[in-house]
């Protein structure tokens, strides 16, 4: 599905939950509305065997593991339209980020295709002897270099932040990768709280969604801790999660002062506007990739 459509489609889907259609109704009402996605008609389908809304999305392919986990749990506690709307506006964010790259580097894109054929052309006039089709075919070497590494840029961003997490675990001891691991963890975790889920079983029930095996180990342990009694900021720092130190003060004074839920509430908005800026600031470096080409094309020119 494409990912211009699906801040559309689950808010249109939330908005008819929330009006008072049953599930099955406004799943059937989103797949005529949007007949070419066929995956919703099979939805339709699957709800009307008995399936859960949250199974059958994740079968068909239209959420992630993660977004499962939240549907799932709105299932449960009867906060579905919450959980879609979270759906919608996750994908929202992630189109307004991916729309801010493509901004970034449409203009280094065009500055390197006109450097392109520039170059071609200036080989050509400096000597005669030249192979035109050699020209052309290292034009078009370096063209689609620029392209596939545009193509590969946008792909990557779209991912989600567990497959960053599970791709860059080795370096949890970064910022970033702290701060990116407690936005998606404790975000899911304080989406449970809210939901009548303590943090022992959503420890265990984030584990089931990581890929990594080593982030597994010690979210399991993290339950198990807070199994034994012990608190979260004991549990968290005897699991090893990699979170800032932030965190862990906010953990033991939520605690104290018996606001937890909130104290981590307030410190993920923080924490995901800075995360924001970090990603963001991160996003200057993929002009560079095709300056580099430029100096690669002007390079050859000389040489």
């Amino acid at each position: 599905m494409s990912n211009l459509l699906q801040p559309n489609i689950f808010r249109d889907l939330a908005t008819l939950c929330d009006a008072g259609i049953s599930v099955s109704d406004a799943v059937k009402r989103v797949a005529n509305s949007h007949p070419k996605i066929k995956e919703w008609v099979l939805v339709v389908s699957d709800l009307q065997k008995g399936s859960k809304l949250n199974v059958s999305l994740s079968n068909r392919g239209l959420i992630t593991r993660y977004e499962q986990e939240i549907v799932s749990v709105g299932e449960f506690s009867g906060r579905l339209v919450q959980s879609l709307m979270h759906i919608s506006e996750s994908y929202d964010k992630r189109r307004s980020r991916i729309s801010k790259l493509k901004s970034k580097l449409y203009m280094p894109f065009a500055v390197l295709t006109v450097a392109i054929f520039v170059s071609g052309i200036l080989k050509i006039s400096q000597n005669s002897e030249i192979s035109i089709v050699s020209v052309i075919l290292a034009s078009v070497f370096y063209f689609a270099l620029a392209l596939g590494a545009t193509k590969l840029i946008l792909h990557l961003m779209q991912n989600e932040a567990n497959f960053w997490l599970n791709l860059v675990q080795n370096y949890d001891k970064s910022e970033w990768y702290q701060m990116q691991f407690q936005q998606v963890v404790f975000g899911a975790l304080l989406w449970q709280l809210s939901s009548g889920i303590d943090f022992k079983t959503g420890f265990s029930r984030i584990a089931k969604l990581i890929d990594s095996k080593a982030i597994r180990r010690k979210l399991l342990a993290a339950s198990t801790a807070c199994e034994q009694g012990q608190s979260v900021c004991q549990s968290v720092e005897k699991a090893q999660l990699p979170i800032t130190l932030e965190l862990k003060q906010v953990l033991i004074s939520g605690e104290k002062s018996g606001r937890l839920e909130e104290a981590i509430g307030r410190f993920l908005e923080q924490n995901a506007i800075l995360l924001d800026i970090m990603i963001d600031n991160a996003f200057d470096w993929a002009p560079r990739i095709y300056y580099g080409l430029i100096v690669l094309t002007a390079i050859s020119v000389i040489l």
